[in-house]
C-alpha cells in the first residue's frame, strides 16, 4: 500500500493526465452513440441507427421494417427485416438465446410481409420459424393455420364476396 501511495505522489500529473484522456474518450463514445444510434432511434429514423456502429443493428433493423410495414411498402420491409433477422444471427449462424424473442417478432413480421406480397410459402415458412423460436405465439399460429386451410382449400373463396360462392357457403368470416 505504501508503494502505491509513493507511485501516486510521484507521478501525480502523469495519473491526472491519463485520467482526464480516459474521461475525454469516453465523453467521446458516448457523443458519437448519442449521434449516431440514439438519437436518430429518438426520431424514428431506424435505418439510419442500423447504420451505427455502437448501436443494437437487429432492433433498429427490426423497427424499419415495422415502420415500413405500417406505411404498406412491403418490399422494404422484407428487406429490412431480412437484414435483421441476419444481424440476429451473426458470423455463426445460431441465433443466442438472447435473440429468440426477437428474431420470432422478426419472423412473425415477415410473414405478415410476405403475406401482403400474396407469396404464400415464404410466408408459411417464416411462420413456421416464428413458432419454432417461440411456441407460445398463438398469432403466428392462428395465422399459419389460416393459410394453410386457404392453401389446402385453393384461397378460401372470393375475397370481394365473403360467404358467397367460394368454399364455405353462405357462412360470412375468413
Amino acid at each position: 500500500m505504501e508503494r502505491l501511495k509513493e507511485f501516486f505522489q510521484k507521478h501525480r500529473a502523469g495519473v491526472v493526465q491519463v485520467a482526464v484522456v480516459l474521461f475525454l474518450g469516453l465523453f467521446a463514445y458516448g457523443v458519437y452513440q448519442g449521434a449516431t444510434y440514439t438519437w436518430p432511434m429518438h426520431r424514428g429514423a431506424f435505418h439510419r441507427a442500423s447504420q451505427s456502429k455502437v448501436g443494437d443493428k437487429p432492433t433498429a433493423l427490426y423497427d424499419s421494417g415495422l415502420q415500413a410495414y405500417q406505411a404498406q411498402e412491403y418490399e422494404a420491409a422484407k428487406s429490412e427485416l431480412t437484414a435483421a433477422y441476419s444481424a440476429c444471427t451473426g458470423d455463426a449462424g445460431l441465433i443466442p438465446d438472447s435473440r429468440k424473442q426477437l428474431c420470432a417478432q422478426i419472423q412473425f413480421l415477415l410473414g405478415n410481409t410476405y403475406v401482403n406480397l400474396k407469396k404464400v410459402q415464404p410466408a408459411i415458412q417464416a411462420y413456421e420459424e416464428s413458432l419454432r423460436l417461440d411456441p407460445t405465439n398463438l398469432y403466428a399460429k392462428y395465422n399459419l393455420e389460416l393459410l394453410k386451410s386457404q392453401s389446402a382449400g385453393g384461397g378460401g373463396g372470393d375475397q370481394d364476396n365473403p360467404g358467397g360462392s367460394g368454399k364455405g357457403g353462405g357462412k360470412k368470416g375468413i
